[in-house]
């Protein structure tokens, strides 16, 4: 009888836990690949640089937020700069750059992505709809700067952004692009991968995938920014740390051989994780940057 028991209660507790995993890959796990909790964000410092609040239309209908940096009046400015966040992050993420390319003479614009900060829309589609987002930044750029050249920076999933923009966005000029994925399902993999410990629990990421592509009705299948690279012919700078264990190196490898660009560089950056490319590099990296803009503008 106690063994009876013991089994009964095994069998109610292995099948409990099978339940609670299929409700967590069928509804949890998909709203937490296609959203972010949207933090309060403290305003950012922008004393001493001349900005303006913008804003512009995006992909079905949301309205994107951001800040418009420019060098002061006494600078010829150079380009223009479109700084894209990864997921999670915001804008202000961004000031220290917009605030060190307005003194080297250009403007920068640093927005919100989808579904962060201050712009609307509820999901993140790592692309899919954020291209058609840059295009319409470019719209406004345009009219603002008719002359000068555009061109596009995006770390991690704005990296993705940003290359896939590129493809469909021959008004960008150029692009920086530093520790972003080559594809969509292949990086979703490596996440769950590596937060249980190598269990192959593939065909369950797949379906939660498929679900959330369901739910912000977009084609997770279609997001891969390698293949998107395959058409890009505008001057590529491509940054990836050796040591980035979010987003291995070998992804950014791919995406570098895959640009049709006969202008484009690879910089691997020795220690360099996920975020923190340019703390590790430096001053040697960051003027390496600006020297390749420079020459491009």
């Amino acid at each position: 009888m106690v063994r009876q028991k013991f089994w009964k209660r095994l069998a109610y507790t292995l099948l409990g836990g099978a339940l609670l995993g299929v409700g967590l890959i069928h509804f949890v796990a998909p709203h937490f690949i296609i959203q972010r909790p949207n933090r309060p964000i403290a305003a950012p410092n922008l004393d001493g640089m001349v900005y303006e609040a913008v804003s512009a239309p995006g992909a079905g209908g949301i309205t994107q937020r951001g800040y418009l940096v420019t060098p002061d009046s006494t600078q010829r400015t150079r380009g223009v700069l479109i700084f894209i966040h990864g997921i999670g992050s915001g804008k202000e993420a961004f000031v220290d750059s917009a605030r060190d390319y307005a003194d080297a003479g250009f403007a920068s614009l640093i927005y919100d992505q989808r579904g962060h900060g201050e712009t609307t829309g509820d999901y993140i589609t790592y692309g899919f709809y954020e291209r058609h987002d840059v295009a319409h930044w470019v719209d406004f750029l345009e009219m603002r700067f008719p002359d000068l050249p555009i061109g596009v920076w995006g770390t991690s999933l704005g990296g993705a952004v940003a290359l896939q923009a590129m493809n469909v966005e021959p008004r960008l000029d150029f692009g920086v692009v530093s520790s972003t994925f080559a594809d969509l399902r292949e990086v979703v993999h490596d996440y769950q991968t590596r937060y249980l410990r190598g269990l192959p629990l593939g065909f369950l990421t797949d379906h939660a995938l498929r679900r959330a592509g369901r739910i912000a009705n977009f084609d997770p299948a279609a997001v891969q920014p390698a293949e998107a690279a395959r058409r890009i012919q505008q001057p590529l700078l491509y940054i990836h740390g050796t040591n980035d264990r979010r987003i291995a190196i070998d992804h950014g490898e791919r995406i570098f051989a895959n640009v049709a660009s006969a202008d484009k560089t690879f910089v691997r950056v020795p220690g360099g994780g996920h975020l923190d490319t340019f703390q590790v590099g430096g001053e040697e990296l960051a003027e390496r940057v600006l020297a390749w803009l420079v020459a491009r503008t």
